[in-house]
Formats: structure tokens, sequence, C-alpha cells
């Protein structure tokens, strides 16, 4: 709930997230896709803060 966005807006994007992240793994059968899928999704954010930071 203190995340960013916070609040209702934020738990509902993290709950979409996680559905399609679910839905990644029953397609794809296992757990790599999901773990490289996590990891572009971070290095994005971090590039995103990286830039606006600035």
């Amino acid at each position: 709930m203190n995340g960013f966005p916070s609040g209702a807006v934020g738990v509902g994007l993290a709950a979409i997230y996680a559905v399609m992240l679910g839905v990644l793994r029953r397609r794809a059968g296992g757990l790599l896709a999901l773990c490289v899928a996590h990891v572009a999704a971070d290095l994005t954010i971090f590039a995103l803060l990286l830039t606006w930071t600035r």
C-alpha cells in the first residue's frame, strides 16, 4: 500500500502484473520466462528512475 504508486492504484497495478506473470508462467511451462520478464521490468523501472532523477 505504501509503494509507488501508493494506495488502491498501486495495489491494482501490482495485481494486474501478478496475473500477467501467472499467465506467462502457465503458458511457458516453467520459471525462466517469468524470471526474464521480471528482470526486464526491474531494469526498465531502474532506467526510468535514473532518467527522471537527473
